[in-house]
């Protein structure tokens, strides 16, 4: 459910591409290698590997990707260990679809 409801904001927001929708680790890390995306929203907690080694892992064969973390969790520690990963930031799951919209412009343009 989450996914399609960031996959209709993307959309409605009518300024992005959605390149493509994972359902876990193995798939995004596919996915990237694929379709080489500009930007990666990455869920935090994807059950067997997490969403930080999946970020080590795409961006080792994709430097040139962002990763924007996705976390329900608000405890710094968690959004430390997506930075030391190599994502460019992070966001609760509790933010609106218009901070995580700017986030998405501010890190495209960066």
């Amino acid at each position: 459910m989450a996914r399609e409801g960031l996959a209709k904001l993307i959309a409605i927001a009518g300024e992005f591409e959605l390149a493509g929708k994972a359902v876990d680790g193995p798939q995004a890390i596919e996915l990237a290698d694929k379709l080489k995306p500009d930007v990666v929203l990455m869920d935090v907690t994807l059950g067997a590997m997490s969403g930080a080694e999946t970020t080590r892992r795409i961006l080792a064969n994709n430097p040139q990707i962002k990763v924007i973390g996705l976390s329900m969790h608000t405890d710094k520690s968690v959004m430390q260990t997506m930075h030391q990963a190599g994502a460019v930031g992070c966001l609760t799951k509790s933010c609106t679809g218009e901070e995580l919209l700017a986030a998405l412009r501010a890190y495209l343009k960066s």
